[in-house]
């Protein structure tokens, strides 16, 4: 189990594709009962007032990249966040 996941909330383009926007981090809790979770940014209600995010182990970057990412193409594992 990683350490650190990165959160990210997703929205659908024009074609259907989902991007994902990097908006916190989430980390076990130091007393080993549940998750500690800093958002650096708030996500937007979908067009049902609903708001999701997703938690993924962090992928490695290059220097060159900024802190917020689009992540163009993942999707989700459980099918289950209806964007």
């Amino acid at each position: 189990m990683t350490n650190r996941y990165d959160l990210c909330t997703g929205r659908k383009d024009k074609d259907d594709k989902t991007h994902w926007t990097k908006i916190g981090v989430m980390f076990p809790a130091k007393n080993g009962d549940g998750f500690a979770i800093k958002l650096e940014a708030l996500p937007l209600p979908n067009d049902k007032g609903e708001v999701w995010v997703s938690a993924f182990a962090p992928k490695e970057r290059d220097d060159s990249r900024q802190q917020t990412q689009s992540r163009a193409g993942r999707t989700d594992d459980g099918g289950d966040i209806p964007f």
